[in-house]
């Protein structure tokens, strides 16, 4: 599998990105997970804002990636259910997802219709750095449960 994460704003938290450096090299072994982060948009109102970085995460996003936009009012999962998922959409021929972060104002509606999936990671708002710390997190587990492997504990 392949994971790309887009987000709006390098996450500054040193602390929480130790931690998502530590998930990301356990994640090596099941894929390819990379990052880009993009600078913050321009415009005086949150709408501009929005649409403003919206349009550079479409701009960012390669072709045949999955658009899977992480957003607190989108769909809950377990983690099984988040394993299920990624491997169902593998099987079909769909092993590259790419995981949208917007920026300090979230996305625009037409992205998370635009989406494949809007999936929350949480109810609670989330800074940046926690957010990309619960997603590899999440993709590492989801990847030792499809491979029966001892760290997701029910």
């Amino acid at each position: 599998m392949r994971w790309l994460l887009l987000g709006i704003g390098p996450p500054k938290d040193k602390l929480a990105s130790a931690l998502a450096d530590q998930y990301v090299r356990r994640l090596k072994p099941y894929g390819r997970y990379e990052e880009t982060w993009l600078p913050k948009g321009r415009g005086s109102t949150p709408e501009e804002l929005r649409h403003a970085e919206s349009e550079a995460l479409r701009k960012a996003l390669p072709d045949g990636f999955r658009r899977v936009v992480l957003d607190e009012r989108g769909e809950l999962l377990t983690s099984p259910q988040l394993a299920a998922s990624l491997e169902a959409q593998a099987l079909q021929g769909q092993p590259r997802f790419a995981f949208l972060i917007g920026g300090a104002h979230g996305h625009d509606p037409q992205l998370r219709e635009d989406a494949h999936q809007v999936l929350a990671l949480s109810r609670l708002t989330l800074p940046h750095a926690l957010a990309r710390v619960l997603l590899i997190e999440q993709l590492y587990r989801a990847m030792t449960l499809l491979r029966g492997e001892p760290y997701h504990k029910t």
